[in-house]
Protein backbone atom coordinates (compact mmCIF):
# COMPACT_ATOMS: atom_id res chain seq x y z
CA UNK A 1 0.00 0.00 0.00
CA UNK A 2 2.86 2.86 0.84
CA UNK A 3 4.16 2.21 -2.67
CA UNK A 4 0.89 2.61 -4.51
CA UNK A 5 0.32 5.71 -1.83
CA UNK A 6 3.79 6.96 -3.38
CA UNK A 7 3.20 6.56 -7.09
CA UNK A 8 -0.47 8.28 -6.90
CA UNK A 9 1.31 11.89 -5.79
CA UNK A 10 0.29 14.33 -7.60
CA UNK A 11 -1.95 12.48 -9.66
CA UNK A 12 -5.53 13.54 -9.86
CA UNK A 13 -8.79 11.78 -9.58
CA UNK A 14 -11.94 12.26 -10.61
CA UNK A 15 -14.68 13.06 -7.98
CA UNK A 16 -18.72 11.70 -8.57
CA UNK A 17 -19.80 14.73 -9.44
CA UNK A 18 -17.39 14.55 -12.40
CA UNK A 19 -14.60 17.21 -10.76
CA UNK A 20 -10.83 16.76 -11.09
CA UNK A 21 -9.10 16.35 -7.51
CA UNK A 22 -5.18 16.10 -6.60
CA UNK A 23 -4.24 13.49 -4.78
CA UNK A 24 -1.84 14.55 -1.98
CA UNK A 25 0.41 11.71 -0.27
CA UNK A 26 1.05 13.12 3.38
CA UNK A 27 4.06 10.88 5.09
CA UNK A 28 4.16 10.74 8.77
CA UNK A 29 5.93 7.23 10.01
CA UNK A 30 6.22 8.56 13.59
CA UNK A 31 2.73 9.48 14.73
CA UNK A 32 0.55 8.24 12.40
CA UNK A 33 0.49 5.96 8.97
CA UNK A 34 0.71 7.54 5.50
CA UNK A 35 -2.62 9.27 4.34
CA UNK A 36 -4.55 9.69 0.93
CA UNK A 37 -5.87 12.79 1.65
CA UNK A 38 -8.44 13.46 -1.60
CA UNK A 39 -10.06 16.93 -1.78
CA UNK A 40 -13.97 15.75 -2.24
CA UNK A 41 -16.08 12.30 -1.49
CA UNK A 42 -14.04 9.43 -2.98
CA UNK A 43 -16.13 5.83 -4.16
CA UNK A 44 -14.27 3.12 -4.65
CA UNK A 45 -14.86 0.58 -7.48
CA UNK A 46 -13.92 -2.87 -7.68
CA UNK A 47 -10.90 -3.15 -10.14
CA UNK A 48 -11.40 -5.14 -13.49
CA UNK A 49 -10.11 -8.66 -14.13
CA UNK A 50 -7.83 -7.16 -16.61
CA UNK A 51 -6.77 -4.65 -14.16
CA UNK A 52 -6.31 -7.12 -11.70
CA UNK A 53 -4.08 -8.96 -13.40
CA UNK A 54 -2.04 -6.16 -15.07
CA UNK A 55 -1.37 -5.49 -11.49
CA UNK A 56 0.95 -8.49 -10.95
CA UNK A 57 3.69 -6.58 -12.87
CA UNK A 58 3.53 -3.50 -10.76
CA UNK A 59 6.27 -4.46 -8.40
CA UNK A 60 9.90 -4.30 -9.58
CA UNK A 61 10.86 -7.72 -9.26
CA UNK A 62 7.87 -8.78 -11.23
CA UNK A 63 7.82 -6.30 -14.17
CA UNK A 64 12.00 -7.54 -13.89
CA UNK A 65 11.36 -10.95 -14.21
CA UNK A 66 8.51 -10.51 -17.28
CA UNK A 67 11.13 -8.76 -19.32
CA UNK A 68 13.84 -11.59 -19.02
CA UNK A 69 10.87 -14.64 -19.49
CA UNK A 70 10.22 -12.77 -22.76
CA UNK A 71 13.37 -12.10 -23.99
CA UNK A 72 14.07 -15.80 -23.50
CA UNK A 73 10.84 -17.13 -25.03
CA UNK A 74 11.79 -15.48 -27.89
CA UNK A 75 15.22 -16.70 -28.29
CA UNK A 76 13.78 -19.96 -27.61
CA UNK A 77 10.99 -19.56 -30.47
CA UNK A 78 13.80 -19.51 -33.14
CA UNK A 79 14.65 -23.04 -32.29
CA UNK A 80 11.52 -24.69 -31.33
CA UNK A 81 9.70 -26.46 -34.36
CA UNK A 82 6.41 -25.26 -33.26
CA UNK A 83 4.02 -23.34 -34.83
CA UNK A 84 4.18 -19.98 -32.74
CA UNK A 85 3.18 -20.71 -29.37
CA UNK A 86 6.29 -19.59 -27.60
CA UNK A 87 6.14 -16.28 -29.74
CA UNK A 88 2.74 -15.73 -28.56
CA UNK A 89 3.64 -16.08 -24.72
CA UNK A 90 6.68 -13.49 -25.26
CA UNK A 91 4.11 -10.96 -26.83
CA UNK A 92 2.28 -11.72 -23.40
CA UNK A 93 4.87 -11.24 -21.24
CA UNK A 94 6.75 -8.57 -22.84
CA UNK A 95 3.33 -6.99 -22.66
CA UNK A 96 3.35 -7.49 -18.82
CA UNK A 97 6.58 -6.00 -18.20
CA UNK A 98 6.47 -3.40 -20.71
CA UNK A 99 3.26 -2.12 -18.70
CA UNK A 100 4.56 -2.53 -15.24
CA UNK A 101 8.31 -0.83 -16.19
CA UNK A 102 6.29 2.17 -17.85
CA UNK A 103 4.32 2.98 -14.37
CA UNK A 104 7.00 1.97 -12.15
CA UNK A 105 10.20 5.10 -12.09
CA UNK A 106 12.36 2.94 -13.93
CA UNK A 107 15.73 4.00 -15.13
CA UNK A 108 15.65 3.17 -18.84
CA UNK A 109 19.50 2.80 -19.52
CA UNK A 110 19.21 0.19 -16.85
CA UNK A 111 16.15 -1.32 -19.23
CA UNK A 112 18.60 -1.28 -22.23
CA UNK A 113 21.36 -3.17 -20.11
CA UNK A 114 19.65 -5.71 -18.63
CA UNK A 115 18.61 -6.33 -22.33
CA UNK A 116 21.67 -6.43 -23.93
CA UNK A 117 23.21 -8.34 -20.79
CA UNK A 118 20.56 -10.98 -21.65
CA UNK A 119 21.01 -11.43 -25.21
CA UNK A 120 24.96 -11.71 -24.60
CA UNK A 121 24.20 -15.53 -23.64
CA UNK A 122 21.84 -16.03 -26.30
CA UNK A 123 25.00 -14.93 -28.59
CA UNK A 124 27.33 -17.29 -26.72
CA UNK A 125 24.61 -20.29 -26.65
CA UNK A 126 24.46 -19.80 -30.22
CA UNK A 127 28.73 -20.51 -29.94
CA UNK A 128 27.82 -23.22 -27.87
CA UNK A 129 30.38 -22.41 -24.98
CA UNK A 130 30.86 -19.24 -22.61
CA UNK A 131 32.91 -16.83 -23.32
CA UNK A 132 33.80 -12.89 -21.95
CA UNK A 133 30.59 -11.82 -22.88
CA UNK A 134 28.93 -14.30 -20.41
CA UNK A 135 30.75 -13.00 -17.81
CA UNK A 136 29.97 -9.36 -19.02
CA UNK A 137 26.81 -10.28 -19.27
CA UNK A 138 26.48 -11.45 -16.09
CA UNK A 139 27.94 -8.22 -14.27
CA UNK A 140 25.35 -5.96 -16.29
CA UNK A 141 22.55 -7.75 -15.98
CA UNK A 142 23.12 -7.36 -11.48
CA UNK A 143 24.26 -3.80 -12.02
CA UNK A 144 21.27 -3.34 -14.34
CA UNK A 145 18.58 -5.16 -12.07
CA UNK A 146 19.56 -3.31 -8.80
CA UNK A 147 19.67 -0.17 -10.66
CA UNK A 148 16.21 -0.70 -12.53
CA UNK A 149 14.03 1.04 -10.38
CA UNK A 150 14.35 4.70 -9.29
CA UNK A 151 14.16 4.09 -5.03
CA UNK A 152 11.35 5.39 -3.35
CA UNK A 153 10.30 4.99 0.46
CA UNK A 154 8.70 1.38 0.28
CA UNK A 155 9.74 0.82 -3.17
CA UNK A 156 12.67 -0.55 -4.11
CA UNK A 157 14.25 -3.14 -6.38
CA UNK A 158 15.54 -6.22 -3.64
CA UNK A 159 18.43 -8.15 -4.62
CA UNK A 160 16.87 -11.29 -4.56
CA UNK A 161 14.38 -10.05 -7.33
CA UNK A 162 17.11 -9.50 -9.47
CA UNK A 163 19.12 -13.06 -8.24
CA UNK A 164 15.59 -14.62 -9.26
CA UNK A 165 15.13 -13.56 -12.59
CA UNK A 166 19.11 -13.98 -13.55
CA UNK A 167 18.58 -17.60 -12.17
CA UNK A 168 15.53 -18.65 -14.33
CA UNK A 169 17.30 -17.30 -16.79
CA UNK A 170 20.56 -19.48 -16.66
CA UNK A 171 18.16 -22.51 -16.12
CA UNK A 172 16.57 -21.71 -19.24
CA UNK A 173 19.56 -21.39 -21.41
CA UNK A 174 21.06 -24.48 -19.72
CA UNK A 175 17.91 -26.65 -19.69
CA UNK A 176 15.37 -25.52 -22.06
CA UNK A 177 17.09 -24.68 -25.04
CA UNK A 178 19.50 -26.97 -24.98
CA UNK A 179 17.30 -30.04 -24.98
CA UNK A 180 15.34 -28.26 -27.82
CA UNK A 181 18.26 -27.47 -29.74
CA UNK A 182 19.53 -31.21 -29.63
CA UNK A 183 16.03 -33.23 -30.32
CA UNK A 184 15.23 -30.41 -33.22
CA UNK A 185 19.37 -30.92 -34.52
CA UNK A 186 21.06 -33.97 -33.41
CA UNK A 187 19.96 -37.51 -35.82
CA UNK A 188 19.41 -40.64 -33.38
CA UNK A 189 20.83 -42.65 -36.47
CA UNK A 190 24.13 -40.76 -36.61
CA UNK A 191 26.10 -41.29 -33.88
CA UNK A 192 28.25 -38.21 -33.00
CA UNK A 193 31.33 -39.51 -31.98
CA UNK A 194 31.72 -41.28 -35.45
CA UNK A 195 31.63 -38.22 -37.66
CA UNK A 196 34.86 -36.66 -36.53
CA UNK A 197 36.58 -37.10 -39.83
CA UNK A 198 34.35 -37.58 -42.41
CA UNK A 199 33.06 -35.63 -45.38
CA UNK A 200 30.10 -33.65 -45.67
CA UNK A 201 28.72 -30.67 -48.02
CA UNK A 202 27.80 -27.16 -46.88
CA UNK A 203 24.37 -26.39 -47.11
CA UNK A 204 24.38 -22.56 -45.84
CA UNK A 205 26.90 -19.64 -45.81
CA UNK A 206 29.65 -19.98 -42.82
CA UNK A 207 30.21 -16.43 -40.85
CA UNK A 208 32.31 -18.68 -39.37
CA UNK A 209 28.58 -21.04 -38.11
CA UNK A 210 26.51 -22.52 -40.98
CA UNK A 211 24.81 -25.93 -41.35
CA UNK A 212 26.06 -29.03 -43.34
CA UNK A 213 24.52 -32.04 -44.86
CA UNK A 214 25.77 -35.75 -44.19
CA UNK A 215 23.93 -38.60 -44.93
CA UNK A 216 20.72 -36.60 -45.84
CA UNK A 217 20.80 -35.04 -41.88
CA UNK A 218 21.39 -31.28 -41.46
CA UNK A 219 23.83 -30.54 -39.00
CA UNK A 220 25.21 -26.93 -37.15
CA UNK A 221 28.83 -26.71 -37.59
CA UNK A 222 31.46 -24.05 -37.26
CA UNK A 223 34.38 -23.47 -39.09
CA UNK A 224 37.78 -22.71 -37.26
CA UNK A 225 39.42 -21.63 -40.37
CA UNK A 226 39.16 -18.06 -41.26
CA UNK A 227 37.92 -19.41 -45.06
CA UNK A 228 34.46 -18.68 -46.11
CA UNK A 229 32.36 -21.41 -46.87
CA UNK A 230 29.84 -21.30 -49.46
CA UNK A 231 26.74 -23.66 -49.75
CA UNK A 232 28.01 -26.69 -52.14
CA UNK A 233 31.72 -26.42 -50.77
CA UNK A 234 32.95 -29.91 -49.46
CA UNK A 235 34.23 -30.08 -45.98
CA UNK A 236 35.90 -32.39 -43.27
CA UNK A 237 34.23 -33.20 -39.74
CA UNK A 238 37.05 -32.35 -37.48
CA UNK A 239 35.65 -32.24 -33.82
CA UNK A 240 32.37 -32.62 -32.17
CA UNK A 241 31.35 -29.97 -29.31
CA UNK A 242 28.21 -30.75 -27.86
CA UNK A 243 25.56 -30.40 -30.71
CA UNK A 244 27.70 -28.41 -32.63
CA UNK A 245 30.04 -30.04 -35.53
CA UNK A 246 33.47 -28.24 -36.37
CA UNK A 247 34.66 -28.00 -39.78
CA UNK A 248 37.33 -27.52 -42.06
CA UNK A 249 37.28 -26.95 -45.94
CA UNK A 250 38.01 -30.32 -47.43
CA UNK A 251 41.51 -30.30 -49.24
Amino acid sequence: MRGLLLLAQDQSIVLADGSVAPIDVVTNSVVEPDLLVPVGEVVFHDPSLFDRFLRIALSPPAALFFLVAALAVSAFEFYAAGVGVAAAVSVVLLFLGGYGLSILPTRWWAVSLVVGSTLAFFVDFQQMRPTWRSVLGTVGFFLGGMLLIVEKPGLEMPWWGVALSFLALVSWVVFAMTTVVRARFSTPTIGREHLVGRSAVAVTEFDPNGEIQIDGARWRATSARAAALSPGDPVLITRVVGVVLEVDPAE
